[in-house]
């Protein structure tokens, strides 16, 4: 005789192993989603803990060797305005006055203002000859080295050789400006900046030694032939008679 034999339940429905298994279930599917999750979302959750990947791609960003000192979008300093020019070296010439170290001249009919030859220089003229004359034109340069009125003097008075006559020294005031002069016609030999290397026989020394001013002492020196210099010798005077403070 058979014995029917009730059928089973299966083995997934299982009440011992319904827990588990769905336990496996969703630890499976939690498994596929990260496995799909895509390189844009893992560049975005790492991005937002660390702003460092947050850089431009590399196609777009500069070139360290070209690129701009400066982010374009940073604000650019203005430069800084240059310092003014030191009296000492202001030189300009301008409506018949000449301004050198805060000191203004009347520049004399005919005489010639020119650009310094070199920077040791603060300005510079030519003193042109008398009409008719074969001679050259006379030298006059602005200078600031200091040292005194009387060492300047003394100084000039030893690059005249042989004179020809007294070599006069005159001191006045004028504007509250004090200027000390010297005036000597012999063989002239200085060299450098100053003139001509080589002794020039012949030569007139006039020069002006201006103190009491906003830069400090100014040294004027013409240097020339004779023939240029001595008949210009009343302009000089007015020129040097003419020197005022700058406003």
């Amino acid at each position: 005789m058979m014995t029917e034999v009730a059928p089973s339940r299966p083995l997934f429905l299982a009440p011992r192993f319904g827990p588990a298994l769905r336990l496996l279930a969703a630890a499976a599917v939690a498994g596929l989603c990260s496995c799909g999750e895509s390189d844009a979302h893992k560049h975005a959750k790492a991005s937002a803990k660390d702003p460092a990947t947050l850089a431009e791609p590399t196609s777009r960003r500069a070139d360290p060797l070209t690129a701009p000192m400066t982010s374009p979008s940073a604000p650019v300093a203005a430069p800084a305005p240059a310092a003014a020019d030191d009296q000492a070296a202001t030189a300009s010439a301008t409506d018949g006055t000449l301004t050198v170290a805060g000191l203004v001249f009347t520049v004399p009919e005919g005489w010639i203002v020119e650009p310094p030859a070199n920077t040791m220089r603060l300005a510079q003229m030519k003193i042109p000859a008398p009409e008719g004359s074969s001679a050259e034109a006379a030298l006059v340069v602005f200078s600031s080295f200091g040292g005194g009125a009387r060492a300047n003097i003394d100084r000039w008075r030893a690059q005249v050789s042989n004179p020809e006559g007294e070599v006069k020294e005159e001191t006045f005031e004028v504007g509250g400006l004090s200027v000390t002069t010297i005036l000597g016609t012999g063989t002239f030999s200085a060299g450098g900046m100053a003139g001509p290397a080589t002794p020039m026989s012949g030569w007139t020394l006039a020069g002006a030694i201006v103190t009491g001013g906003p830069a400090g002492e100014v040294q004027i020196k013409a240097t020339g032939p004779k023939e240029t210099i001595i008949p210009r010798l009343e302009q000089w005077n007015a020129f040097l008679r003419s020197v005022k403070a700058a406003p």
